[in-house]
């Protein structure tokens, strides 16, 4: 189960249970020919919901922090980018928000071949870019957990 922290919370949800906290993240190196690293977040029992995009890790990247502040370019991720969720103007994580059923969230590092995401903007949307690292993902590491 994922821990209450990290489930929604207000002002994203008004009746989030959580704390909206993204998880720490830790991997080992990715194949030959990594030269960043990209997060994506899905719901898989909400049609694949996006609910997490983070690209342009550094290839020398192997971890991010708990608590990731919301922003398109937080200081925290050295130089990489999280996309904004659902059109809601908010550019950073948003935790699991099952409201009284049980669903799936996928975590999934991908490893990627080019040292920025291509095409990727600041008004590019989470699905755009979730299709865009899953398509160009070298290899990739998951985590699952319930919510």
């Amino acid at each position: 189960m994922i821990p209450l922290r990290h489930e929604c919370a207000p002002p994203l949800v008004a009746t989030g249970p959580g704390e909206n906290v993204s998880p720490a993240l830790r991997w080992t190196a990715g194949p030959a020919g990594t030269m960043s690293y990209a997060i994506v977040m899905r719901d898989r029992d909400a049609r694949n919901l996006v609910h997490w995009v983070v690209y342009d890790l550094s290839a020398s990247t192997r971890s991010i922090a708990e608590a990731i502040p919301g922003g398109y370019a937080p200081v925290e991720l050295n130089g990489g980018k999280q996309a904004e969720i659902q059109g809601s103007r908010y550019f950073g994580y948003f935790g699991p928000c099952s409201e009284g059923r049980v669903n799936t969230y996928v975590i999934t590092v991908h490893a990627l071949p080019t040292a920025t995401l291509p095409g990727a903007l600041r008004t590019s949307t989470e699905n755009a870019l979730a299709t865009s690292i899953e398509a160009l993902s070298i290899g990739a590491a998951t985590l699952s957990g319930e919510s």
